[in-house]
Parts: C-alpha cells; structure tokens; sequence
C-alpha cells in the first residue's frame, strides 16, 4: 500500500484530501493539482467560504505534446456594432455546407467574427440536383462604424469566393 501511495502522489497538503486531484501525462509526469483549498487553511485566514484552486507545471509539459498545443488568439472587444449579413447559395446537391463555411473563413479579412448555417433547401423554385444554403455571417469591425460601401465590399469578397469554388449562385 506504501508503493501505491508513493506512486499515485496525491496533491500538496494545502489541498482538500477528498476534494483535489493531480492531472498527469502518464503515470510518473504530474502536470498539475487542483482542488478544493483545506478547510484548516482558510479557517487560520477567516474565511468561511470554500476556495478552489489550480496549478498548472507548464515546463512539465513535453516538448512533442507541446509543439501540438494550439494557441488561441487573446479576446477582444470591440466597440463598434456588428454587422450581420446573410447569404443563400444555390450550389450542387453533393456540396457541404461545412466546406462552404471553410471557404468564407479563409477569406483574408479578420472582420469575419462568426459564420453560421442558418438553412438548407432543396424544393420548389430550387433547380433539381441543387440546394440552397443560408449562411448568416457576422462581421465585427473594431477600428471603425463600417460604411455601407465597405460592407458591400465584404459580400462581394464572401460571393465571389463561394461562386468561384462551387460554381454558387446566390438565390433571389
């Protein structure tokens, strides 16, 4: 039983002994503790209300694991109003919607903040062996109110993408 406590390494002493835990990669390499702070801890400090907390051992991380982490860009805020704009292409029955949202994202313009499918048809007043996708895009300009002129340029940038990869038509 020694051996196995020994091995487990439970977390430091200033953690909850029921309410923490140890993240690891593998059974020897500890990546971190978290958990619930010990009551005796926050009573010598006269506080009364439970306390979490983490520790993270970044260097612990390994050189392969960390080579694969991806990096989120830092939030920001903007204080100019969004700009939605909503789109319906008239495309192939074969193409997906997740390839369409592909494209728009790769177009080179970081006003782009959202893209979602809001619709997909194929019926009536739709070409046979063809849908419709709605795609509604956000467009969140943070230097600026936008023009109209500059939000024309945008949808004309997103159709002109779409059209020319799928051979798209936007549906009247």
């Amino acid at each position: 039983m020694i051996v196995i406590t020994k091995l487990l390494k439970m977390p430091p002493q200033y953690y909850h002994p029921g309410k923490s835990g140890v993240i690891r990669q593998g059974p020897m390499n500890i990546l971190g503790h978290f958990g619930e702070i010990h009551p005796t801890i926050l009573s010598d400090l006269d506080i009364d209300t439970p306390i979490f907390a983490f520790e993270i051992f970044l260097g612990k991380i390994s050189s392969k694991t960390r080579n694969k982490l991806k990096v989120r860009p830092g939030f920001t805020i903007s204080n100019f109003m969004p700009v939605s704009r909503d789109f319906a292409f008239i495309v192939d029955k074969d193409t997906k919607a997740e390839e369409i949202l592909n494209v728009i994202k790769r177009i080179k313009n970081t006003m782009i903040e959202d893209i979602k499918i809001f619709d997909i048809y194929s019926g009536k007043n739709i070409p046979k062996n063809k849908k419709s996708i709605g795609i509604n895009v956000i467009i969140q300009p943070y230097e600026k109110t936008l023009t109209d002129l500059e939000i024309e340029e945008i949808s004309r940038m997103i159709i002109s993408e779409v059209g020319n990869k799928f051979e798209a038509e936007i549906r009247s």
